[in-house]
């Protein structure tokens, strides 16, 4: 395949984070049938970089500018209060995102503010405490003494601005951008109870080709279940009427098991498809919608505004 036809995968973590945070998935991807790019946004660059005076405009920003340098169809992958800056670059970029994977997050609405509760002359937040994190609903399961040590140390705090900032959006067919959910901390048969309601996984309906895809673990699978999410990640480079081809059949008697991603569920305009038993499964049929221009209560609220601990 040529070079500028393959996938451009870009990873973008969430708060605290920069792009070292996606090391362990990139390992498991196969690079030589995508470009992988893991983005550190303005202000994450070191504990020392300069956050007074970053803004959410910066953010998106960055992110709008790694979709449009892309040679190949994008992939946009996004973990936890990265779901806010998908949101707002599909709404500028839609016609270049092939797929977005929200890693335990999700979209949010316009006007949503991450941390309205921050003092407005706030200029950066740093990583709370493990039990802070834990109370606000942001699951460490899976992470392994090393891994929270690691964590520590090289989290940096996040800039206060794009924390404090409304997000705006004005096009409707950033919802067009076919999905994939990877549900972590909550699974996805109450993702989808909750979709229906007006709570926070409501803005789900508006996602005219949505998949939900089960990864159980905590709210942190770039480290806890890196293969996983990488298997789950290099399906999404694969377009619908491919991956049918390649699915593997179900074997009898194989049960999940946490860290190993299994679909579950489809949902595109025309409703709910068949699905498949596999690890890695993929629905037996769905309708892509052309585009045409989380988890936890800490992880992701896309509502006007939340006030928690890991953002939106």
């Amino acid at each position: 395949m040529n070079e500028q036809n393959l996938p451009s995968v870009i990873l973008v973590p969430g708060l605290w984070l920069g792009g070292w945070a996606w090391d362990d998935v990139a390992a498991f991807l196969p690079h030589d049938t995508m470009s992988v790019v893991a983005l550190t946004l303005p202000g994450l660059e070191s504990q020392t970089a300069l956050r007074d005076g970053i803004h959410l405009a910066d953010h998106v920003g960055a992110l709008v500018d790694a979709i449009r340098k892309a040679t190949g169809p994008v992939i946009l992958v996004v973990h936890s209060g990265a779901g806010a800056l998908a949101s707002a670059a599909l709404d500028q970029t839609c016609d270049k995102v092939r797929r977005v994977v929200y890693v335990d997050t999700g979209p949010v609405a316009d006007g949503t503010i991450a941390r309205p509760d921050l003092p407005p002359d706030t200029t950066e937040v740093p990583l709370p405490p493990w039990t802070e994190l834990e109370t606000g609903g942001a699951s460490l399961a899976g992470l392994s003494q090393e891994m929270l040590q690691r964590f520590q140390a090289r989290a940096v705090p996040h800039p206060a601005g794009p924390l404090l900032e409304p997000v705006r959006l004005t096009n409707p067919a950033r919802n067009q951008v076919p999905a994939t959910v990877v549900c972590c901390s909550v699974p996805s048969a109450i993702v989808r109870q909750l979709a229906d309601t007006d709570g926070m996984f409501a803005l789900l309906k508006d996602l005219t080709d949505l998949t939900y895809t089960d990864l159980p673990t905590g709210h942190w699978p770039l480290w806890s279940a890196p293969q996983g999410l990488a298997d789950i990640i290099a399906q999404a480079t694969t377009p619908p009427r491919l991956r049918r081809l390649r699915r593997r059949p179900a074997r009898p008697g194989r049960h999940h098991r946490p860290g190993h991603a299994r679909l579950t569920t489809r949902e595109s305009l025309d409703g709910p498809t068949a699905v498949s038993d596999n690890r890695i499964g993929e629905a037996t049929s769905a309708k892509s919608a052309p585009c045409t221009s989380m988890w936890p209560r800490s992880g992701w609220q896309p509502a006007r505004s939340c006030s928690n601990v890991d953002g939106c």
